[in-house]
């Protein structure tokens, strides 16, 4: 079984305020657009989604369970930003994932992920289409990275690589 930690965010990326950076250390936020809720709060659905579709564990848990666990995935949003500095702009999202065993309460393997994905405007609107982009990706090298590092005493029937490829993203 696999209990899918809700998800948690460095300071200026734990909010629903949409940021982005103009210049070097100018970092700020977009004073009318907003994420539907904090990122960190979207992404635990999506996590758990992706991790059912994968088939590879008997059970996917999210908290408060009480169930008895093999494996616990946390995901913490390291960047989250509209960098409008590059040309075009570019959407930034860097992960951090850890795969816990419950057994020897150690981290088994940790990765980060770190996507740049082009915008096609510098508007919010378009970093919010960039953001669904590299959650996508993120979601199934979320996946694959589970997969591989459970290894088959994941449970159910592991299997080489993620078959989430309809994975959701933010809105």
């Amino acid at each position: 079984m696999l209990l899918v930690l809700s998800p948690d965010a460095e300071a200026p990326y734990d909010t629903a305020r949409m940021a982005y950076v103009e210049a070097p250390h100018r970092f700020g936020y977009f004073g009318r657009h907003e994420w539907a809720a904090a990122p960190a709060q979207m992404l635990l659905p999506l996590l758990l989604r992706t991790m059912v579709q994968t088939h590879a564990f008997n059970a996917v848990l999210a908290p408060p369970s009480s169930s008895a666990y093999g494996y616990a995935l946390q995901v913490r949003i390291l960047e989250l930003v509209q960098d409008f500095r590059a040309d075009p702009a570019l959407l930034r999202l860097t992960l951090h994932v850890q795969l816990h065993e419950s057994a020897s309460n150690r981290v088994l393997a940790a990765r980060e992920i770190a996507l740049r994905e082009t915008m096609s405007d510098k508007t919010p609107s378009a970093g919010v289409e960039a953001a669904n982009r590299a959650t996508a990706s993120a979601l199934r090298q979320i996946a694959d990275f589970a997969l591989r590092e459970a290894g088959p005493a994941a449970g159910a029937s592991t299997r080489a690589g993620c078959s989430c490829a309809n994975a959701r993203s933010l809105h």
